[in-house]
């Protein structure tokens, strides 16, 4: 029944795991304060534009002060971006590549463990996307659909709160208290999940070939189905994978024991598949790599097409 529950899903993931997912990550209240926002989606995010509201418990700082982010900044699928308070205070290190902004301006948190409170909200196009709560102080009210979920209990190990999965839950199981700070790189606990590319080609006459690589990291062994659509007597349907039929390619079309559709990645994270065809011209598939991660979905591809 597996085969047939991994069609069943498909056209689910085509919708969310393609999706993009930008969440507030990982936050410091010590001397100097900061934050980082983690694409834990599977394509680049732009949130140029995007606003900043930061509060904190005390004096002026319960008004949230805002930064917008500026035009045209991007965060790549499975990358990280860290805001500071001042260009002119200390800045967290963090590994070179990953971008940081500068608030520009004292942000007015206080250190965790001295009871001061603060919040972040995420906003796109004037809705809430994430959001982060300690002792939700006042005058700090999110920006709807987000919502703040509840104050970390405690017991605090340090100024740093970071998340431990890269799913929001919106609970304080989400998070975790740390001494030491991981500006620029993913928490203990997060899993990166590869970024996945399927090839289709024909490096030769009655030749086929597919190839599979996954990147951000490279990851061996995977398990991996490669889904057909072989569309050579319907006319090619409006949706990407019109008249997917488990691996009715590979039963039609490729000699017996000759299978594309459900294989393992190699040691180095990919697979190179070459398969005798006997096809017309204008002959044309597309298809869609579903990778396997521990018994669950992992990562999908984009849909590729190819022309006999």
């Amino acid at each position: 029944m597996r085969d047939l529950n991994i069609v069943l899903l498909i056209a689910g993931l085509l919708t969310t795991s393609m999706s993009a997912q930008v969440i507030i990550n990982e936050v410091d209240m010590g001397p100097t304060d900061w934050f980082e926002l983690a694409n834990a989606g599977t394509s680049a995010v732009n949130i140029g534009g995007w606003q900043v509201l930061v509060a904190g418990d005390s004096g002026t700082s319960t008004v949230p002060a805002s930064l917008v982010i500026p035009a045209g900044t991007m965060i790549p699928a499975g990358g990280l971006l860290v805001i500071t308070e001042n260009a002119t205070l200390a800045t967290p290190v963090r590994p070179p590549g990953v971008p940081a902004f500068y608030f520009g301006g004292n942000i007015f948190w206080n250190s965790f463990n001295v009871g001061s409170g603060g919040t972040i909200t995420l906003v796109a196009a004037g809705q809430g996307v994430d959001t982060f709560n300690w002792l939700a102080p006042q005058g700090s009210n999110p920006v709807a659909p987000a919502s703040f979920s509840p104050s970390f209990p405690g017991p605090l190990q340090g100024n740093i709160l970071y998340r431990n999965k890269l799913t929001a839950t919106s609970t304080v199981a989400d998070w975790v208290s740390d001494s030491v700070g991981t500006p620029g790189a993913f928490n203990p606990g997060q899993v990166i999940l590869p970024t996945v590319h399927l090839t289709l080609s024909q490096p030769g006459p009655n030749l086929f070939q597919v190839g599979v690589a996954t990147v951000d990291p490279p990851t061996p062994s995977l398990e991996i189905y490669n889904l057909f659509s072989t569309q050579q007597t319907l006319p090619r349907g409006s949706g990407p994978l019109f008249g997917v039929a488990l691996d009715a390619f590979d039963q039609l079309l490729l000699p017996p024991g000759a299978a594309p559709f459900r294989t393992y990645l190699n040691g180095a994270g990919t697979f190179n598949g070459l398969y005798g065809l006997a096809l017309p011209p204008g002959f044309y598939v597309e298809a869609v790599c579903i990778t396997i991660d521990s018994g669950t979905v992992g990562r999908i591809s984009d849909v590729v097409s190819f022309t006999f």
